[in-house]
């Protein structure tokens, strides 16, 4: 065929490219078939086994009357052992085959996996220092608090100093509609363990911190998302993937929520008692498969 149409190769590459990404679970999941079709072949094949082991010692025994000499009785028995192995063979060769190509396509599925996780592990490490290398480069260009709220969710608008007209601020304003981040959650009235006193909901911020501290130092590491459960949120897909490990070159080395040292108005007004609710801001040393 000369000719063959747009439409068709498309189709039959995006097939490939459907197979390839389907190749692990593909492999593994023929393996695991694969070591239940090996389980009955070998129970099949023991039923089989009696015979020849009857065989063998019955022809044993014929050797040692029959033999004229020692070393013929040597030859005759390595002969027998020989037809004895092959018959063996035969009979569990193609139950080790199959259970070879089994443990193959499981191990190779997990070669596939492996290498995919690696490497989106290395582009995910890549975008996360480009994006930090911007961050620092807004901050310079407009402020770190102004940065802060943007990285919030808020947009900066230009806006007449009240104290100095004809002057002009960019402040950040917050809209109703911001998205959550994950890595600065409320903890406001939507979260279980907030109550309607202050005090309370500091207390036990600070308690939940301390413990998550005295949780990493025992385990040598912590995910957010334990950290999440622990305060009554949902974790998030990003949760489960980052968090603290100790002894590493980028983090603190311990568990900060972030109320305690934010200084912005309404944190200070979270410490002092005067607000029931405070943003969080988790400092995570990043991704921990990537830091161990």
């Amino acid at each position: 065929m000369k000719y063959v149409p747009k439409n068709l190769t498309r189709f039959g590459h995006r097939q490939l490219l459907k197979l390839d990404k389907s190749s692990p679970t593909i492999l593994v999941v023929s393996g695991v078939v694969g070591f239940g079709i090996t389980a009955v072949m070998a129970a099949r094949a023991t039923r089989n086994l009696e015979p020849i082991l009857d065989k063998h010692a019955k022809q044993r025994i014929d050797v040692s009357v029959t033999a004229v000499s020692e070393r013929d009785e040597q030859k005759q028995i390595v002969k027998l052992y020989s037809e004895t192995a092959f018959e063996l063979g035969k009979l569990y060769g193609p139950t080790i085959v199959v259970g070879s190509l089994s443990a193959m396509s499981v191990l190779h599925g997990h070669r596939v996996l492996r290498s995919r996780h690696l490497a989106t592990m290395a582009a995910y490490t890549g975008l996360m220092e480009q994006y930090q290398a911007y961050r620092a480069r807004v901050a310079e260009t407009v402020g770190p608090e102004l940065e802060h709220d943007i990285y919030d969710g808020a947009v900066g608008k230009w806006e007449e100093d009240p104290d100095h007209p004809g002057e002009y601020k960019m402040k950040s304003k917050f809209s109703e509609g911001t998205p959550e981040n994950y890595l600065r959650p409320f903890f406001d009235e939507a979260n279980q363990n907030w109550t309607k006193d202050p005090t309370s909901n500091y207390l036990f911020l600070k308690g939940a911190q301390q413990h998550m501290n005295n949780k990493l130092q025992v385990q040598g590491h912590l995910f957010l998302s334990d950290v999440y459960r622990a305060l009554g949120m949902t974790p998030t897909k990003e949760t489960i993937v980052t968090g603290w490990l100790v002894n590493n070159d980028r983090g603190d080395g311990y568990v900060d929520f972030g109320f305690m040292t934010d200084q912005s108005k309404e944190a200070i007004m979270f410490r002092n008692g005067a607000e029931r609710s405070v943003r969080l801001n988790f400092n995570i040393d990043g991704v921990i498969w990537d830091l161990i």
